[in-house]
Order: C-alpha cells, then structure tokens, then sequence
C-alpha cells in the first residue's frame, strides 16, 4: 500500500486540515497495529500567508498528536521544498527497513526504496510548464 507518506492540506483552506485525521487512521488502519509507516503531514500553500485559515502552530500540534512529522512548504515558489521532503521521508523509510530487516548499515539499498527516479518525477511534474 505504501512505505512512506505525505498528508497535505492547504494552510488556507480548513476543510483539507479537519480530513487530516481521517487520512492518518486510514494509513494507520490499512497498514494494521503493528506497521510504523513514516509520515509527515505538511501544510502547503505558505506563500498565502494573508489567506491563512490553519495556524503554523495548529498543524504542529496535529502532527504531535498524531506522531508525525510536520512541515509547512510553498511549491509556488520553489519546489525545493518538496523534494527535500521526499528525500527525508525516503532517508527515514530505508533507515526503518533496515532496521527491520537487520541490515543497519548495510551497503545494499532496497530497489524498492530508490528515490532518485522518483524524485525526477516529482522535479517534472513541479516545473512550471
């Protein structure tokens, strides 16, 4: 279903925060009791800081209570942003497989856990057209 995920919501529209909720118990409902998928949940749209509905700080606490991580990003103007955010989930998600698979620090990375053609993809599809 998935190694890894991103909920996004609008920071300037909160009906997409008050589904953030619903989203987690799915992924957490989907991938059982025992499964830790990463997750980070990320408020998009900072650029619109005058349009704003969901405070910076109402999203940290959703993510603490929820027990994920938490980042506001603005693709408008870089989607830099994002693809770091990838990367760190990629990096947290292969360092969980490792672990538990017991190859901490193990030379061979998972094929199915490799960021760099996804990344690109994500890169294309960001790029103004």
């Amino acid at each position: 279903w998935g190694d890894a995920f991103i909920i996004v919501y609008s920071i300037n529209d909160i009906c997409s925060f008050h589904e953030v909720m619903r989203i987690k118990f799915l992924i957490s409902h989907t991938k059982g009791p025992n499964a830790h998928a990463p997750v980070i949940l990320v408020g998009n749209k900072r650029d619109l800081e005058l349009d704003r509905m969901v405070a910076r700080l109402d999203g940290q606490k959703m993510a603490d209570a929820l027990g994920c991580g938490f980042s506001e990003v603005t693709t408008k103007e870089s989607y830099l942003e994002v693809v770091r955010l990838f990367e760190g989930l990629y990096a947290q998600c292969k360092e969980q497989s490792q672990t538990k698979d017991g190859r901490l620090n193990s030379p061979k990375s998972s094929p199915k856990l490799s960021p760099r053609l996804n990344i690109r993809k994500v890169k294309s599809l960001l790029r103004p057209q």
